[in-house]
């Protein structure tokens, strides 16, 4: 079980009472027709109104932030009950008092304890300025529906993806908690772990269940406690099945043997002249330490539960080509949708367990020395165009370059980590 590096928060209803200003919503609204008992029937009314524009702008395949759907459904909904009020004022004094929610008892403690061990981040379907403002106060990053063009459970899933990608994580380190059936079933779909928080005690309705289910936040502390636990566990039990090999080192560098990935935030013409020559290179590394082996040796995991070295060396090539791609449609369309693929279960097939491989080395020495004549032709500012990946969120053409660079190093040290440690860099007979 991996450790928790992220705590993803859901704002509304998780870390404050949004239904409690409900009445003051309606009550200029409504005006001098203004009761509790209307009130109560015209807020579920409105959310499914919400819900309704959202779904119709999902079919046409187009995002709509907050106040578009709340715009749209004020329009359909105030008519149809004869009030006469205008929609676009109507979501000014919904986005007032959602501003003006109030923190739950145990907000503050939770989110001053947790920021002291985790990175923290509130993930919203919202836009910014909808939201309060008290998370200005705390050590955590905001991510909105708005910013992504993208809601939590929908197909996308770019705003979970986006998250992991920002923090250089794998979705198993980050734990989202939130109380609506968007949050756990969109999280759980994008490989996080999930926390439904049930404060009204209400009926799980979905096939996908929670990993966790609280009734507040501070019910977290113990399952924090205990995943921690678990993944020290696992760590010992791996290093203990290593003992034999006395530089296998820790589960981090077994993992991240040149450590993870990490952009930089502008990068110059002059890294990017280095750049391109260390891809003209790539290959050769790996060429030189593959050469010498025997095919018994191509079959062993460079770590344990790992892939083999002719897996990794044929995931090197699909990869590549991957890229490559992912690339030239970044070039040539403006901010395509990548999708992502199966990584693991393309390792399972027959080309990656049987296939030599030499057919991959040779892929990626013409794949990349092509790569470099196109990067050469480019102008500065073409680096900077965006793409959207499933699995990464939104990522320029310069950060997409900065991450094929690094996930090669990545995969050829593992390989050569193995070999060290097995002795086979010495003598492989």
């Amino acid at each position: 079980m991996a450790a928790i590096k992220v705590i993803s928060l859901d704002m509304f209803q998780t870390l404050v009472d949004v239904q409690s200003r409900t009445f003051e919503v309606w009550q200029p609204i409504l005006g001098a027709d203004y009761s509790e008992a209307r009130t109560l029937e015209l807020g579920p009314r409105l959310l499914a109104q919400y819900h309704a524009q959202a779904g119709i702008a999902c079919d046409a395949g187009i995002f709509r932030s907050s106040r578009e759907l709340f715009t749209r459904g004020f329009a359909k909904l105030l008519p149809e009950e004869g009030i006469s009020f205008e929609p676009a004022e109507a979501v000014n004094i919904l986005f007032g008092e959602h501003r003006r929610s109030a923190l739950y008892e145990e907000t503050d403690r939770f989110l001053r304890r947790v920021a002291a061990d985790y990175e923290v981040c509130i993930v919203s379907d919202s836009d910014a300025d909808m939201l309060p403002d008290f998370h200005a106060g705390y050590p955590l990053r905001l991510f909105t529906s708005e910013r992504f063009e993208s809601y939590k459970n929908d197909s996308r899933n770019r705003m979970f993806a986006g998250l992991a990608g920002e923090y250089g994580v794998r979705p198993e380190q980050i734990i989202h908690i939130g109380d609506s059936a968007a949050d756990v079933l969109g999280a759980a779909r994008a490989g996080l772990r999930t926390c439904w928080i049930n404060r009204d005690q209400e009926p799980w309705r979905h096939e996908i269940q929670p990993d966790y289910t609280v009734r507040h936040l501070e019910e977290l502390y113990p399952i924090l406690e205990q995943i921690e636990q678990l993944e020290a566990e696992e760590i010992k039990r791996l290093e203990s099945k290593q003992a034999d090999r006395p530089e296998a080192g820790d589960l981090e560098r077994l993992r991240y043997p040149v450590g993870r990935f990490a952009p930089a935030a502008h990068s110059t013409p002059e890294w990017r002249a280095e750049a391109i020559g260390e891809l003209r290179g790539l290959a050769k590394p790996l060429r030189d330490m593959m050469l010498p082996l025997e095919e018994r040796h191509l079959d062993q995991p460079y770590r344990p539960g790992g892939w083999s070295l002719r897996q990794v060396v044929h995931h090197l090539a699909d990869t590549g080509m991957y890229a490559y791609l992912r690339f030239k449609r970044g070039l040539t369309e403006e901010n395509p949708d990548i999708p992502t693929y199966r990584e693991d279960l393309w390792a399972e097939q027959s080309d990656y367990t049987e296939e030599g491989i030499e057919s991959s080395l040779l892929l990626l020495e013409s794949l990349n020395g092509r790569f470099a004549r196109l990067l050469e032709s480019l102008e500065d500012g073409e680096f900077n165009r965006m793409f959207n990946s499933a699995g990464l969120g939104p990522m320029s053409l310069d950060t997409a370059l900065q991450r094929y660079l690094w996930h090669n190093r990545h995969h050829t040290a593992h390989i050569a980590a193995y070999l060290h440690r097995s002795g086979l860099n010495a003598d492989t007979q």
